[in-house]
């Protein structure tokens, strides 16, 4: 009877051995898996950051490209006044007498 008593005790202690093997054997998958998540919601936080980063970025464009928007409005609205010609000092006949003595001159021959 002790006999069978101890080859029981020993298949337990066998059996146990084998579930406690294979408790470490989860936990050390376990604690894999839970580094491998950290490391995935780290790099996850660093896009979030870095999104975060360009959406400011570009509504910070989106205000200066609405501010230009803005003045451009303003000036198709109010139209800066067009600037007139100069007036000349002389008037049509003034400019016709000035050709008419150029054409009336001599060529001047070049001189060697």
């Amino acid at each position: 009877m002790e006999l069978l008593l101890a080859l029981v005790a020993l298949v337990l202690a066998v059996i146990a051995l084998g579930v406690a093997l294979a408790v470490r054997v989860e936990l050390s998958r376990s604690r894999q898996a839970a580094a491998a998540a950290a490391a995935e919601a780290g790099q996850a936080r660093e896009r979030a950051a870095e999104a975060e980063r360009t959406l400011g970025a570009l509504r910070g464009e989106i205000e200066q490209l609405r501010g230009d928007l803005g003045a451009l409005r303003t000036l198709v609205e109010n139209p800066p006044p067009l600037a007139l010609p100069k007036t000349r000092s002389g008037g049509l006949e003034d400019l016709r007498e000035e050709l008419r003595a150029a054409q009336q001159e001599p060529d001047e021959p070049e001189e060697p």
